[in-house]
């Protein structure tokens, strides 16, 4: 084959693959478009991490239907309790990233789980995508009728005069509640004495006088305030409760520093294309602001959220920074 022959080859060679190329290209992109479209034929799984009944239960259920509407596909409720809500969140963490598989939960347990550096078989922060904070659900301090304090104020000047005395019962060691007895006894000198529980019996030991202070939701356990069985000290953080507006905040209180993470999220895979998740958010966020929606979440003490994935994943890593800090301070380690 002589100079000529070879360069003819040679540029034809170059043709069949520029037009390999060409077709195969498209092919791709159109691939990557299929797997990013959403909503899509197939029903939409939220994994709730509890059992039946509870506060993220009842939001899952409340929040199935509307959402059904709007993306025209089944939204299936699957309770899977176990590890602390960390069964579940493994489950979203490796499922397809489509945006069909969602974890809705209170997310405490992922921030605690990745402070408190958890071995799990998934990372809670670089194997889950934030997409939407559900709400801020309002936080009481509790106490029986019989307590010696009324008010969140006198609660505070009560346990500096009688450091040692006290108790604070909690859903368990690294719990949200936990944490924020520590907080407590690291900013008002309080030595509040754990009691870690792992059942409902909290409450029943709260109101018989067994405990003398716990933390609860407004959900839980409005219901027992109303009716004289527990004492409301106060509401954690700086909002006020609109059942009671009279009560304490913890900022007025002078703990504004005691942070306790409970919040309501949703989350997917992190390999969920950038664009089906701005889309899951903006459907959530336009569902939970819905007039008949948002004032149920209102009566309950949930402040419905509008964040941006981008503002909740900022604010997830901001709350992971300061647990952290708590565990370091308290020299504290969750059992593996």
């Amino acid at each position: 084959m002589n100079a000529q022959e070879l360069l003819g080859a040679s540029q034809l060679r170059r043709a069949l693959l520029r037009a390999a190329l060409a077709a195969v290209v498209p092919l791709s992109w159109a691939g990557a478009a299929v797997a990013a479209a959403f909503p899509n034929s197939k029903p939409v799984t939220i994994l709730c991490p509890y059992q039946p009944g509870g506060i993220v239960d009842i939001t899952s259920r409340r929040l199935a239907q509307p959402l059904s509407a709007a993306w025209g596909v089944p939204v299936i409720v699957d309770n899977r309790p176990g590890a602390g809500g960390n069964l579940a969140a493994g489950m979203v963490a490796n499922a397809t990233p489509d945006g069909n598989t969602l974890l809705l939960t209170l997310y405490e347990g992922l921030v605690i789980s990745a402070a408190g550096k958890l071995k799990l078989t998934f990372d809670p922060i670089h194997d889950l995508t934030p997409v939407a904070l559900l709400g801020d659900v309002e936080l009481w301090l509790l106490a029986p009728m019989n307590a010696p304090y009324k008010t969140l104020p006198e609660f505070v000047d009560y346990v500096r005069k009688h450091p040692g005395k006290i108790n604070m019962g909690s859903i368990g060691v690294g719990s949200a509640h936990h944490l924020a007895l520590l907080q407590m006894n690291t900013q008002i000198g309080a030595e509040l004495t754990h009691v870690p529980y792992k059942g409902v019996s909290m409450v029943t030991d709260l109101i018989a006088g067994n405990i003398d202070v716990a933390f609860s939701s407004r959900l839980s356990t409005a219901a027992q305030v109303k009716e004289g069985k527990l004492r409301l000290l106060g509401v954690t953080g700086n909002r006020k409760s609109s059942l009671y507006p009279d009560v304490a905040t913890f900022a007025e209180a002078g703990l504004g520093n005691v942070f306790v993470p409970y919040a309501l999220g949703a989350f997917v895979s992190a390999k969920t294309p950038a664009d089906v998740v701005q889309r899951l958010n903006a459907d959530l966020v336009k569902v939970l602001h819905e007039p008949a929606i948002k004032e149920r979440f209102d009566s309950e003490g949930v402040t419905v959220g509008q964040l941006t994935p981008q503002e909740f994943q900022a604010r997830v890593q901001r709350e992971v920074a300061n647990i952290g800090d708590v565990f370091t301070r308290n020299n504290l380690t969750l059992a593996q």
